[in-house]
């Protein structure tokens, strides 16, 4: 995206609670360029982690596994949430040669 349209979009944001609507969007839809460029996507690298460690996360917080894909993230960025995701896995009867399976390959980049 370009930088220049996305720093006025952000501008013009703060308006937003004071036009109306469909004036708004006006506004918007005129400020976007109507020319031919390329802007390149970038594409999010999201952490992906094995299943037994997915099920385990999922179970324990009653989410989805896609979820407890996004918790696992969060736990990992800390030491404290680290040892949280040791004891949920001791907690649901993983031994410490399971957990070093797990934790061995901690997670791989995926494009999404």
């Amino acid at each position: 995206m370009d930088a220049a349209i996305v720093e006025e979009m952000a501008q013009i944001y703060q308006l937003f609670d004071k036009i109306p609507s469909p004036q708004f969007y006006q506004l918007l839809v005129a400020l976007v360029p109507h020319d031919q460029r390329f802007y390149k996507w970038i594409k999010s690298k999201k952490m992906t982690h094995k299943k037994e460690l997915l099920k385990i996360v999922a179970q324990r917080f009653g989410v989805s596994q896609f979820e407890a894909n996004d918790y696992i993230n969060l736990l990992l960025r800390t030491e404290n949430g680290q040892g949280e995701l040791v004891s949920i896995c001791r907690a649901f009867g993983m031994d410490d040669k399971e957990m070093e399976e797990v934790f061995d390959d901690k997670a791989k980049y995926e494009d999404v």
